[in-house]
């Protein structure tokens, strides 16, 4: 829906009424007419000041520069009214009409040719060189518009009786007069109609401070040499040379609009203090040509110099573009982020997004697809992002959005996470999942410098902070955020030294527990049971595997926990070898890293090996999201454990949005139904459906359902009347000590 506008309601549509459009807009154009033909008769009117002895033109003949001005602006339709207001100053100074004639003919086909050919050309030779710019205008606009006017305009004076001027001398003449005119005021006069037609010079801007000195300077000038000249102090030609300099200053320091007004500003001061103009004799030529040279070269040093400034702009303006702008994605870098933090008031709260693994992605595949992972991150955050919120790449990996207070809420990072945690590429038959972390810090009213601000963001994403850990207390705080981020190190040092050696005792550093799987219609008969991995600190407080395991992925530790779990179950649960029941089973989680893993295959087999259980006794899970994001890997890592006699399983499914069609190529043998969809079964009929449905799919294609998160004695009754096969948890049996599982098993 489109908002109307104060305004819409209290004139005509041009839209809705296309005549009245139509009209409105031919009478806006016969009101421009009008107003720059009033324009050229006024200018020569004054141009007639600066006549030539003996001879009915001027040297200073401004107003057919006007008229190009005009028409560039305007367009072609301004030509009819500026040749009528030619004719009215003609009839009213008494010339002629056939030199009447002859002039506005020379005018029209002046102007229309200087407008085609910068409508033609201009445009296939436009750069963004100001100086190329500046020398196309010219080539095309002024000095055809020139000619024009020299070699047919100068016929209405040729006409006249004119016996001091040669015909080649009043050629010479008029050429020289109307380069001088439409070199100064040309693009000066656009400029200005320009900026009146988009308004792109309030009074506000045009009266700064340097434009006042500009004028300021003039006049003191101007008003130096009028008196010398009137006192005769022979100083007058001298000071106008001065004239020159302001120019230069004008050109170099103010915008192209002032620079050209002061160039014919200064040109007509020029001529006015030149000496006194001889009489029509040998040297009355030599005289105007000396002016008009001195002038042309005015203005010439005046445009170079307003050009290569303007060049000198742009080149600073894209130097500091490039210094603050990001190259892979366009956005802010770090010294643009800090320049808008230091301008921000008031201070934005900030929102960190680090890809973890994007140095494993650049390691493993190449840096273009490192790449092409942080420009699709760009590219989601500005989706999400709340509009006139900044976004920056700090560094590699490293994004940072600049938020109003009431921005950075749960749901933006929920939305991230679901469009990018997890997000899976993939290059000539591999792939692999990005990995995310988001730290969030709010602006508490401490006046922090935008650095120390960046620095603590940083420690907030790497202690994976977004505002909703309940644990910590004031965490944005600077000591709070260190004493985290100092925490989450020592915890990252402690687990690798873990890695490096066995488990020690039953419960002391990283422990395996494991839960008991039962069948769904048969009591006290255990299937199985999965293994478990826990963490107990030094100071004997436990880590909960929500907490450590997504921190050792940010870190790259996910595969080497795998591993150890591998080794670890492999040693503990070889006593059970020599148990009659070869039925039970040992199921082992693996994690999206591992899948992505070429040597997983191989380190299972030895696992099993060492566990002298036959393959048959082992199952290994992959979680749902985790198998879509290695879809490739999953499948064949499947296939393969399956020809080598182990059992598989898909947990938590229906979380991830899998298809059945996908499950179906997986081949797995066992389903697990996530807790989501069993804790409210009793009361859902959406959960009754859904697990309804899921386990007529599984027996259509031979699989083996296992319901997670059984709490209570209804459910799992309720689950065994839907088809469900297996069950598991707090309900059946709580975690413990696989070590002291397996004892209990032997000994029963």
């Amino acid at each position: 829906m489109t908002a109307t506008r104060p305004d819409d309601t209290a004139r005509p549509s041009a839209i809705g009424h296309p005549a009245v459009g139509r009209w409105a807009a031919q009478a806006k154009t016969l009101q421009r007419g009008l107003l720059c033909a009033l324009l050229w008769i006024l200018v020569a009117e004054l141009s007639l000041h600066f006549a030539i002895e003996g001879l009915g033109m001027s040297l200073i003949w401004p107003a057919n520069g006007v008229a190009l001005g005009a028409v560039l602006a305007y367009g072609p339709a301004m030509i009819p009214a500026l040749a009528l207001g030619v004719a009215a100053w003609h009839g009213w100074h008494g010339i002629g009409a056939l030199e009447s004639l002859i002039g506005i003919g020379a005018l029209v086909l002046a102007l229309l040719l200087a407008w085609a050919a910068l409508r033609l050309f201009y445009p296939r030779i436009q750069s963004h060189n100001p100086l190329l710019r500046t020398a196309s205008f010219h080539l095309l606009a002024v000095l055809p518009a020139s000619a024009v006017l020299a070699l047919l305009g100068s016929w209405q004076f040729l006409l006249l009786d004119t016996p001091a001027w040669a015909d080649f001398e009043v050629m010479i003449l008029m050429a020289l007069s109307q380069v001088f005119g439409l070199l100064m005021f040309g693009r000066a006069t656009q400029l200005s109609l320009n900026a009146l037609k988009h308004r792109a010079y309030p009074w506000r801007r045009l009266l700064d401070r340097q434009t006042l000195l500009w004028c300021g300077l003039f006049v003191s000038f101007g008003l130096l040499a009028h008196v010398a000249d009137r006192a005769n102090l022979g100083s007058a030609e001298a000071m106008r040379y001065l004239f020159l300099g302001l120019v230069a200053w004008a050109a170099f320091a103010a915008r192209p609009l002032l620079a050209h007004w002061a160039t014919a500003a200064a040109s007509v001061t020029m001529v006015a203090l030149a000496p006194n103009y001889p009489a029509a004799n040998a040297y009355a030529l030599t005289w105007i040509i000396d002016q008009t040279v001195l002038l042309i070269f005015l203005a010439a040093v005046g445009f170079l110099v307003s050009a290569v400034m303007a060049q000198r702009r742009l080149l600073e303006r894209a130097l500091r573009r490039s210094a603050h702008t990001d190259p892979v994605t366009g956005r802010l870098n770090e010294a643009g982020l800090l320049e808008h933090l230091r301008r921000s008031a008031p201070h934005p709260d900030l929102l960190g997004v680090e890809a973890c693994n994007l140095s494993q992605i650049e390691d493993r595949f190449d840096l273009a697809l490192a790449r092409s992972v942080e420009r699709d991150i760009s590219i989601a955050l500005g989706q999400l992002a709340p509009n006139g919120s900044q976004i920056s790449r700090m560094k590699e990996g490293f994004f940072v959005l600049c938020l109003q207070p009431s921005w950075a809420s749960k749901g933006l990072v929920e939305g991230i996470q679901q469009a990018l945690d997890g997000k899976r590429y993939a290059v000539a038959g591999e792939s692999t999942r990005l990995q995310l972390a988001i730290g969030r810090l709010d602006d508490d009213g401490q006046p922090l410098p935008p650095e120390q601000r960046l620095a603590l963001l940083a420690q907030a994403t790497h202690v994976g902070w977004n505002g909703s850990t309940a644990a910590t207390r004031n965490p944005a705080r600077p000591e709070n955020l260190l004493r985290l981020r100092r925490q989450q190190l020592e915890c990252l040092d402690h687990l690798r030294e873990l890695l490096r050696q066995p488990q020690e005792g039953a419960t002391a550093g990283l422990w395996l527990a494991c839960q008991p799987i039962q069948r769904a219609l048969r009591e006290q008969e255990e299937a199985g049971a999965e293994v478990l991995l826990r963490w107990t600190l030094p100071d004997g407080s436990p880590m909960s595997p929500a907490e450590f395991f997504p921190m050792a992925e940010r870190h790259g530790l996910a595969a080497a926990l795998d591993r150890w779990v591998l080794t670890e179950a492999a040693a503990q649960v070889r006593p059970l070898a020599q148990q009659r029941n070869k039925n039970w089973k040992l199921s082992v989680n693996l994690s999206g890293a591992s899948v992505s893993d070429p040597g997983l295959f191989d380190d299972i087999v030895a696992a099993i090996a060492a566990s002298d259980l036959s393959p048959r006794q082992w199952c290994f899970e992959i979680t749902e999201t985790a198998g879509i994001a290695q879809r490739p890997q999953a499948v064949e890592l499947f296939q393969r454990l399956r020809q080598h006699g182990a059992s598989t399983a898909l947990d938590d499914f229906g979380t991830g949005l899998a298809t059945f069609d996908y499950l179906k190529a997986l081949e797995a043998d066992y389903l697990k139904i996530d807790g989501s969809f069993v804790r409210e079964i009793e009361t859902s009929r959406v959960d009754q459906q859904i697990v309804r449905s899921i386990c007529e799919v599984c027996k259509t294609m031979r699989l083996l359902t296992i319901a997670e998160c059984v709490e209570r004695e209804s459910q799992k009754h309720l689950l065994a009347a839907y088809g469900v096969d297996f069950v598991q948890g707090f309900g059946i049996a709580r975690p413990r000590p696989l070590r002291a599982h397996v004892q209990q098993l032997l000994a029963t």
